[in-house]
């Protein structure tokens, strides 16, 4: 193992059974319908970001929308997880969860796009950390300096979502490696997928304190892997259930 990226990293933690079966078995399993909403969604926002970028204007709304329409198609034809309920509508599952991706599309032509103006687009790192490298990408840096994150979501979320979550630290983290500054501020946008669906900003900071824990928790997992613990997860998780995890029917330490 010579690297390692927040995915990885955030799969360990939410559940070493499932990350011994992805990444140390190689059993991959096709993603869930929600997942390939915001693959989706992050492939439009993607090419508008590197469209304003190059033109300093917001590529037009049916581009998007096609290039987020395309996207989902195209994940379709590797496969989808579908529960087994699911499965029994899969045409009107598919077929909903299309028009909500269409939906939350619009929504971030409509009310996220137009308040960018990028300044840095998918900037890939490489982090040496004892041994190992930290890889991934920023999705998004304006020309503010703020470290932008885009999200989909069920629901709308706490002030906590954005303060907490060790991804915006790892981003953090990339930003001063990459620029020799942190960030001035962190925002999460995030499309709610509501029946009228709704865009929330939260903003957010990391302290060198919030980083030095990050890596901390790092070691941790990586000292895990290399010993070979995969802790499954809690039964009481939201991850350990048929709907969000591929790998539930067959874990024997899933209760069905």
């Amino acid at each position: 193992m010579d690297h390692i990226s927040f995915s990885q990293l955030s799969m360990y933690l939410r559940c070493g059974e499932q990350y011994r079966r992805r990444y140390i078995e190689g059993e991959r399993i096709p993603p869930g319908i929600a997942l390939i909403r915001g693959i989706s969604i992050h492939k439009g926002a993607e090419e508008q970001n590197h469209f304003k970028l190059a033109t300093k204007e917001d590529k037009p709304k049916r581009e998007v929308l096609e290039i987020i329409s395309d996207s989902f198609d195209n994940a379709l034809k590797d496969g989808v997880w579908l529960t087994k309920e699911e499965k029994t509508k899969k045409a009107k599952v598919i077929g909903q969860a299309k028009d909500e991706t269409i939906g939350l599309g619009e929504l971030f032509c409509d009310e996220v796009a137009p308040t960018i103006m990028p300044e840095k687009v998918e900037h890939s790192f490489v982090i040496p950390l004892n041994g190992i490298d930290f890889v991934g990408r920023i999705d998004l840096i304006d020309n503010r300096g703020i470290l932008r994150d885009l999200k989909t979501s069920s629901k709308k979320k706490p002030q906590t979502e954005a303060d907490l979550t060790d991804q915006l630290t790892a981003y953090a983290l990339a930003y001063e490696y990459l620029l020799k500054e942190p960030p001035p501020r962190i925002i999460l946008d995030i499309l709610v997928n509501t029946k009228t669906p709704n865009y929330q900003r939260l903003e957010t900071l990391r302290s060198h304190n919030d980083i030095d824990i990050f890596l901390k928790r790092m070691q941790k997992v990586l000292e895990g892997i290399k010993k070979g613990v995969f802790l499954p997860a809690d039964p009481t998780s939201w991850i350990c259930s048929e709907r969000f995890c591929g790998y539930w029917w067959t874990c024997p330490y899933a209760k069905h």
